[in-house]
């Protein structure tokens, strides 16, 4: 409406303009001469001109605000959309589980379990249950052990690790957020770094865990998403029961078997200290070596005992069962005495000398065994 009420106005201005220009020629005497009729003729063409860019003008104005009006719609409707992924989302807020039921019922069959961090999409939201669907499990949850969009959201980023999956490979981990930063470590595609969320990071970058400290990466080579799970079906949570009861057997079994072997070597160490058998097995591996040659034997002997994957103990490691061809023969040297640099080459592992790089085993040079070479023995 606005539009044709201008356009008219608009018209009407031109017509007035092109009339009042008609009647300035119509004006002027026959007699006059043609250089007036010239100038009559011009005076006419410009007010038409005049006109059709005054009325070009109006009409382009309303088409501005036509097109700025439609805008704001289109804006205005885009912010009518919901744009939170998280308010169809609920997560349970327990120290454990929340139980999955397939009815509204406390009393229904158990469908499956919401863990502490899974997420689930709420299908139907109910006043005192609600309808979800998470992973394989879908069912019913009792709302009052929920918490719904935006604060099911603020729980998520207060209970779960933020991770940042790495898009490309050869990612710089660097000390500090710059390209002149130095590299801490090299990350590989589809490597999952976890974020730091207590540290502030710069635009552009990610504020990542690397050992006990920080690292940062450039943010365009990552993808950083809340780390939440999702719920488990009845069948699921009782798989991951008996593979967690096999683990634990398995290491049971495993604990069994060092102590066994531990209290059958304990007659051959009992008579000697720890540092005497280690510079035992120091003379009988590597007592041709050079001092440096003996310090590795030695250091890998520490390793093991330090891995947690072997016996905790010098005498447990090199007394076990398949491990060192040379413990039937350690008794007896340790009696006739060690040399003094293998003594001395047990004395520096023990404090925590070590020249192997954190080797667990060595195997002579000749074996053609890759690792580090000291002497004639490869550390690996």
């Amino acid at each position: 409406m606005i539009l044709k009420k201008k356009v008219f106005g608009s018209a009407m201005l031109a017509a007035a303009i092109m009339s009042a220009g008609t009647c300035t020629a119509m004006a002027a005497p026959q007699q006059e001469n043609t250089a007036i009729e010239a100038e009559s003729e011009n005076s006419t063409q410009t007010a038409a001109g005049l006109a059709l860019k005054i009325t070009e003008g109006f009409q382009n104005a309303d088409e501005q605000a036509s097109i700025e009006k439609k805008e704001v719609e289109v804006v205005k409707a885009s912010e009518e959309e919901p744009q939170d992924e998280w308010q169809n989302r609920l997560m349970a807020n327990v120290e454990e589980s929340l139980n999955v039921r397939t009815e509204a019922s406390e009393e229904s069959a158990l469908a499956g379990k919401l863990r502490k961090g899974d997420v689930a999409e709420v299908t139907e939201r109910g006043e005192e249950w609600s309808k979800i669907t998470s992973g394989n499990v879908s069912g019913y949850v009792k709302n009052e052990f929920c918490v719904f969009g935006d604060d099911a959201h603020n729980y998520a980023n207060e209970n779960c690790t933020t991770n940042a999956k790495v898009l490309e490979g050869g990612l710089r981990l660097r000390a500090e957020a710059s390209e002149e930063a130095q590299i801490c470590d090299v990350a590989a595609q589809d490597d999952v770094l976890t974020v730091k969320k207590d540290v502030e990071a710069p635009e552009g970058w990610v504020a990542v865990s690397h050992g006990d400290g920080v690292a940062y990466v450039s943010s365009q080579y990552v993808e950083v998403s809340l780390a939440t799970g999702t719920g488990i079906t009845v069948e699921e949570e009782q798989a991951i029961i008996a593979k967690q009861k096999a683990e634990e057997e398995a290491k049971r079994a495993q604990e069994a078997a060092q102590a066994q072997a531990a209290v059958q070597n304990a007659p051959a160490a009992a008579s000697y200290d720890e540092t005497t058998i280690l510079a035992a097995t120091i003379q009988l591996e590597a007592g041709n070596e050079p001092y440096e040659g003996q310090v590795a034997v030695g250091a890998v002997i520490m390793n093991r005992v330090r891995s947690g994957g072997y016996p905790n103990s010098i005498s447990g490691v090199v007394y076990q069962a398949g491990q060192f061809s040379v413990s039937g023969r350690i008794a007896a040297t340790a009696a006739s005495g060690v040399k003094s640099s293998c003594m001395q080459a047990a004395q520096a592992a023990i404090g925590g000398m070590d020249n192997t790089g954190g080797a667990l085993s060595f195997a002579p040079v000749s074996s053609g065994r890759g690792g580090l070479v000291i002497g004639n023995h490869s550390f690996y």
